[in-house]
């Protein structure tokens, strides 16, 4: 017990050091307010102090001190640990604009001195700093009313948050790039955007960048005033017309969460009450000024602006005929490469030529799209000869130096020679391609000069008087097919005549599964499908609805249609057999036999009196 008592001992006094050692002290008040403005600075310290403040030679000490403790408990590895937190809060009020320095402030904590941090504020004009409060609420650090505090909730202005459209050139080329970025700027606490109507970007053509999922805030001076700014979208436009075009406004809904004074409970007031509020801002309209390009375009120019290079690749100089050649056209550069076309290349008539294959690898960047485009074509040459395609040449209109600039290749030739199983010589020997023009796939045939007869080879079936006859067989098949569909269609209609029609068909189908039912002894099944065969024989002959089927029922019918009186007992004595011994305990195979000769004998009969 002594060495538990002694342990525990030593461990205070090591403790005691230990925190000793460990003295926290420090202050913090805002980074921003405005002249005039009343505002907390803050002095915290993990143990009780003795504060002594420096000379507050650029601001006012309006009151204090306030004091509060907080304390927490941490538990790690099994070892318990407690801290508790002295805040020391005084009220002071900023004189004049600029930036200042409050001293350190020294504190006397267990009998020694200690010296805290330095804290800067940034003192701006009235109007300058976010309309909600930021620091004080109106209240103290216990929820009392302060009477230090001015600070009331104010309206959100367009000082405090707005969008801009920023364009890095006003003045351009039809065909060259601008960046247009649209940028939100606020001091508001920005929580989220409820809608976006984008910009109108018509008489443009879009090239969008890719932007992050998440935006982050950074930060940025507007006119002396800090704001958090961050890029809501960025494209690149090329303008497709001369003329001044507009970038129509874009219109962001925002959501932002503002400080209010007061509260609901004294702990609002503490640690600040907050409602979020939308809040609809609308950048303005740019005008772009864009210049026609000059009429002295060359005529294979194909709409490239920028700054370009260019280069060809041919497959083979030397090939066999019908054997596919590719020339690569490659143009390299800066600007609008997605928008070239095909530049015109006259090939020889002898060639068969197919249209280009393009390939795109261009990369956006903020100069505009950067990279390359491939135009690929396929030839096959149909004649051997040796052809001069020439030298390709490329044209587009340098912005910077304000005119029309021409790329050549190399002059291309092919020599063509005939294939081995090339037969096309074989046609006629006295002409050559000088004397025949080329017209792509189609057969080349001969004018014949010697005269000639023309003579019927055969006749034809179309028109001969077997065609007439073999041609008006269906007409009548079809006509005999309408009358008989018409007639069937006209009895359908009558439900009452069809049901009566099919009466006794339907009954003897129902009788020779009741017959079914007997051979495998199925006494329940059989007794029921009898009943249900001459029920719904006497329904359909007498037009008697399933629910009105009854005895009575059944009787008067048959009355009304001179039934005499013997057949409807007969009916319905079986009908009352039925009904016992489909309930009534089993008896012999023949009282089975006897129901369905009888049923049978029955219908025949009223299928004779009902006719």
């Amino acid at each position: 017990m002594k060495k538990v008592l002694l342990f525990a001992i030593i461990n205070f006094f090591f403790s005691v050091l230990v925190f000793a050692d460990g003295v926290e002290f420090s202050a913090s008040a805002p980074n921003t307010v405005e002249v005039g403005e009343r505002f907390y600075l803050k002095y915290t310290s993990n143990s009780r102090a003795k504060i002594s403040l420096p000379q507050f030679t650029d601001f006012s000490l309006v009151g204090g001190p306030s004091t509060s403790s907080s304390s927490s408990i941490q538990i790690i590895n099994g070892q318990t640990t407690q801290s508790t937190s002295f805040t020391y809060s005084y009220v002071l009020q900023a004189k004049a604009e600029g930036t200042f320095t409050i001293p350190a402030a020294t504190a006397s904590i267990n009998g020694k001195s200690y010296s805290c941090n330095t804290v800067t504020i940034n003192v701006v004009k009235q109007g300058s700093k976010p309309s909600q409060p930021q620091q004080s609420s109106g209240r103290d650090p216990w929820g009392r009313q302060d009477p230090y505090s001015q600070q009331q909730q104010q309206q959100v202005t367009g000082e405090d948050i707005f969008i801009r459209m920023h364009v890095d050139r006003t003045n351009i080329y039809q065909g060259e790039p601008i960046v247009a970025t649209l940028k939100i700027y606020t001091r508001l606490d920005l929580i989220g955007f409820e809608d976006f109507v984008l910009p109108d970007y018509k008489g443009f053509w879009v090239q969008e960048f890719d932007m992050p999922q998440q935006i982050s805030l950074q930060r940025e001076t507007v006119n002396g005033v800090p704001y958090n700014t961050a890029v809501l979208k960025k494209d690149l436009l090329y303008p497709q017309y001369s003329g001044t075009l507009e970038i129509k406004p874009a219109e962001v809904v925002c959501m932002v969460r503002q400080r209010v004074s007061g509260g609901n409970s004294p702990w609002d007031a503490f640690f600040g009450y907050y409602e979020n509020k939308s809040v609809s801002v609308k950048s303005s309209t740019v005008n772009i000024n864009v210049k026609a390009l000059p009429d002295n375009a060359p005529g294979y120019f194909s709409g490239a602006v920028g700054n370009f290079s260019l280069k060809t690749e041919v497959s083979d100089d030397s090939v066999q005929t019908n054997d596919a050649i590719t020339i690569k056209l490659i143009v390299s550069g800066t600007g609008n490469i997605k928008l070239i076309d095909p530049p015109g290349i006259k090939f020889p008539k002898e060639f068969e030529v197919y249209d280009p294959e393009i390939k795109l690898n261009v990369n956006t960047a903020a100069g505009g799209n950067s990279g390359s485009k491939t135009f690929e074509y396929t030839l096959i040459p149909r004649y051997p000869g040796n052809f001069n395609i020439g030298n390709i040449r490329f044209a587009y209109f340098d912005p910077v130096a304000g005119r029309y600039k021409t790329l050549q290749s190399e002059s291309i030739s092919v020599f063509v020679k005939r294939g081995l199983n090339d037969d096309e010589g074989n046609v006629s020997s006295s002409y050559s391609k000088e004397n025949i023009d080329y017209i792509g796939e189609e057969d080349i045939q001969f004018i014949k000069l010697k005269p000639f007869k023309l003579k019927k080879e055969r006749n034809y079936l179309m028109g001969s008087p077997l065609f007439i006859l073999l041609l008006s067989v269906p007409l009548l098949l079809f006509g005999v097919v309408i009358l008989v569909l018409r007639k069937r269609i006209k009895e359908s209609a009558n439900i009452a005549k069809m049901r009566n029609k099919k009466a006794n068909k339907t009954s003897m189908k129902r009788l020779k599964h009741a017959r079914e039912f007997m051979n495998n002894n199925k006494r329940e099944e059989f007794y029921k499908e009898v009943m249900t065969a001459l029920w719904g024989y006497l329904g359909d002959k007498l037009d008697i609805a399933v629910a009105d089927i009854s005895k009575d029922n059944v009787s008067e019918k048959l009355n009304e249609r001179g039934i005499s009186d013997n057949y409807t007992q007969e009916f319905l004595n079986i009908i009352e057999l039925c009904e016992y011994a489909h309930f009534a305990p089993a008896t012999e195979e023949t009282r089975m036999q006897n129901v369905y000769n009888e049923a049978v004998k029955i219908i025949n009969q009223l299928e004779q009196q009902l006719k």
